[in-house]
């Protein structure tokens, strides 16, 4: 993997998903960028990320714990993972470890290897075509209409599907603005499928 050619992230959040039950999201931002990637995951990776974010340990270990226990025992080592590829709005990944001199790549649900990532501490890379398509731009602009919120808010509940393209770019920077990334995440989606 030619990691100079791929983009590093940070994670910074996750927060709950406010359209469906159970879900959260996880907003990892360019290192060296103003784009953020968000993902929708589920309850139990949510926390297992959480905790370790928030300095917490389970009364019990988590998958993710167990894991790293056994990377640990058997001196392999886990050099980074990769965000490689979005399709149909599913994000896949690949854990890059090392044992015995041996690079291993390993498929992996991208909030398994996020969540076994800051466990051991190695980098999270996404590749750029990736982040060039379903990216969120968070650059700072200036808004002067204090009811852009609002309507932003009253046009989501009533269906994105009802939007031109024209407002959905608008609602997209809104969102972003706002820092709403989940809303942000499903209109770039709506964008994207309309533009396929």
């Amino acid at each position: 993997m030619s990691q100079h050619q791929h983009i590093q992230l940070e994670l910074e959040s996750v927060t709950r998903g406010i359209t469906q039950d159970n879900t959260y999201n996880v907003v990892l931002g360019e290192r060296e960028g103003t784009r953020k990637l968000v993902i929708i995951i589920g309850n139990n990776e949510a926390s297992s990320i959480a905790m370790i974010m928030h300095n917490m340990k389970p009364a019990r270990p988590f998958s993710h714990d167990l894991l790293k226990n056994i990377i640990d025992l058997f001196n392999a080592t886990v050099e980074e993972v990769c965000i490689h590829t979005v399709r149909e709005g599913i994000f896949y990944a690949e854990i890059v470890c090392q044992l015995n001199g041996k690079e291993y790549r390993i498929d992996s649900r991208t909030s398994d290897a996020i969540a076994l990532a800051i466990r051991v501490k190695c980098p999270i890379y996404v590749h750029p075509d990736v982040m060039n398509e379903v990216g969120i731009e968070t650059q700072e602009q200036a808004h002067t209409d204090s009811d852009t919120e609002s309507t932003a808010g009253t046009q989501a509940d009533q269906g994105l599907q009802k939007l031109s393209l024209e407002d959905l770019e608008i609602q997209l920077d809104e969102a972003v603005q706002s820092e709403d990334y989940e809303l942000a995440a499903r209109i770039r989606d709506e964008i994207q499928n309309r533009k396929a």
